[in-house]
């Protein structure tokens, strides 16, 4: 098998979100035989970006006012678009983002977008769009605040998760194998937990592709609940799972090499 490439848009980068770049290319450690290929759409000239000396990044610079074009030569190839907020734009900011986001969306619908909103009340206005993931400022401020105030350590917990590397546990997404596929959720949670005792699951998502739901620790509840251990997985479901390192779990025919 090939290295396969993976193309990632970032639009509005500048001096004080490039650091969202080094956070990218910490993932290369995470995925075998893929080239990560990034173009950053930057709303300031002159952006520097530093010079990495590995074949497996390809890096390229785009003023964000030329955006749709680009993008549009290689509607087939970018499977995820990060939208940051420009804060150039000030009250109008999320407007704008709203707007990037549904342009995108004209250009290929099935490209994964994430975007970054500053008030948490222009949520409403992405209800009729394909964004696939919202991270609004104020909103992760205030709970992470609340629930640090009322768990103390919290915020390092959090942290602690969200940071990639081999000396720490973090979250990570992985399709559900095909072994699974049309069973239940209680038993994919025992066969992981025999075959991979450096992992845990935590949950699933369902058919993120249809814009469908995301559930942590299911209860047991009755027999044939949707929500519950008794979930039947579906194509398109992906498990959530807390690991060292992404983990790989297989398909049918290499079930047995799952052994830690």
């Amino acid at each position: 098998m090939g290295t396969r490439e993976r193309w990632i848009a970032v639009l509005n980068i500048n001096r004080k979100t490039l650091s969202l770049l080094d956070e990218l290319i910490l993932e290369l450690d995470f995925m075998e035989k893929t080239r990560l290929c990034i173009l950053l759409f930057a709303n300031e000239k002159g952006l520097a970006v530093p010079e990495f000396s590995d074949d497996r990044l390809r890096i390229e610079v785009y003023d964000v006012d030329g955006y749709s074009n680009e993008l549009e030569a290689r509607r087939d190839k970018i499977d995820t678009a990060i939208i940051l907020s420009d804060r150039r734009k000030k009250s109008f900011c999320d407007h704008y983002t709203i707007l990037i986001a549904r342009k995108i969306e004209q250009i290929n619908p099935n490209i994964h977008v994430i975007v970054e909103l500053n008030e948490s009340k222009n949520i409403r206005h992405l209800g009729l769009t394909n964004v696939a993931d919202v991270i609004c400022i104020d909103e992760l401020n205030e709970k992470l605040i609340a629930n640090s105030s009322l768990f103390h350590g919290f915020s390092k917990l959090y942290m602690h998760l969200l940071y990639n590397n081999t000396d720490t546990n973090s979250i990570f997404s992985i399709p559900v194998p095909d072994y699974l596929i049309g069973e239940k959720y209680r038993y994919g949670e025992k066969l992981l937990s025999e075959f991979r005792q450096d992992m845990v699951l935590i949950g699933y998502i369902h058919n993120q592709h249809d814009k469908g739901f995301i559930v942590v620790n299911p209860i047991k509840g009755k027999a044939g609940s949707e929500l519950g251990k008794d979930y039947l997985f579906k194509e398109g479901d992906k498990l959530l799972v807390i690991a060292y390192e992404n983990p790989e779990i297989g398909t049918r025919g290499n079930r047995i090499r799952l052994a830690a």
